[in-house]
């Protein structure tokens, strides 16, 4: 197992905004409004389905 030692500057750091805002997307009825984030439930389970099964996701 490794033992890893940060800088200490990498202490002082501040989180991404972004990545702050992007974990209340997981919160239970929150509603994204993000254009890259948009609700699986907004898309018919047939075309989801269909590009699943295209793009192996």
């Amino acid at each position: 197992m490794t033992n890893w030692t940060l800088a200490a500057r990498a202490a002082k750091m501040n989180s991404s905004a972004i990545r702050e805002i992007l974990k209340l997307t997981d919160r239970p009825g929150i509603i994204s409004m993000a254009g890259g984030l948009p609700s699986p439930a907004a898309f018919p389970s047939r075309v989801h389905g269909s590009l699943q099964h295209h793009y192996g996701a």
